[in-house]
């Protein structure tokens, strides 16, 4: 019985040994992060595209990111864009070698690319020579 009393008190010592040594040794070496005081628990700052942070969208951007799009098309000439929120009327000039048909299509396409792309704004494409 003593052999089992001493036996459970050294399997005791053990389990406290293992135990406090889990809990103690290096050094933290990191601080502590965190995000800005925004007024929204750090969402503006650990999501910067959200719309809950004013400067996710603007119109500058935004129209580099339909210039990008359009870029894929090379029978675009020039490109002018006119903002009047929620409207944007893109002006395209199309390449002159183009056809009356090849510059309808030309429109139908870009408006649908950028209305897919660009669901936040009505999109009125001008073609003008």
């Amino acid at each position: 019985m003593r052999f089992l009393a001493g036996r459970g008190l050294i399997a005791a010592c053990v389990a406290l040994v293992l135990l406090l040594s889990g809990c103690g040794g290096a050094e933290h070496q990191g601080g502590r992060d965190t995000y800005g005081n925004d007024g929204y628990m750090g969402l503006s700052n650990s999501n910067p595209s959200l719309p809950t942070n004013p400067y996710a969208f603007n119109y500058e951007r935004d129209i580099a990111f339909m210039k990008e799009k359009l870029s894929a098309f090379p029978d675009i000439a020039g490109l002018r864009f006119v903002m009047h929120d929620p409207d944007v009327y893109v002006h395209i000039r199309p390449a002159d070698r183009l056809t009356e048909t090849q510059i309808g299509r030309l429109a139908d396409e870009t408006g649908a690319l950028l209305q897919h792309n660009m669901p936040r704004y009505r999109i009125h494409i001008r073609m003008a020579r």
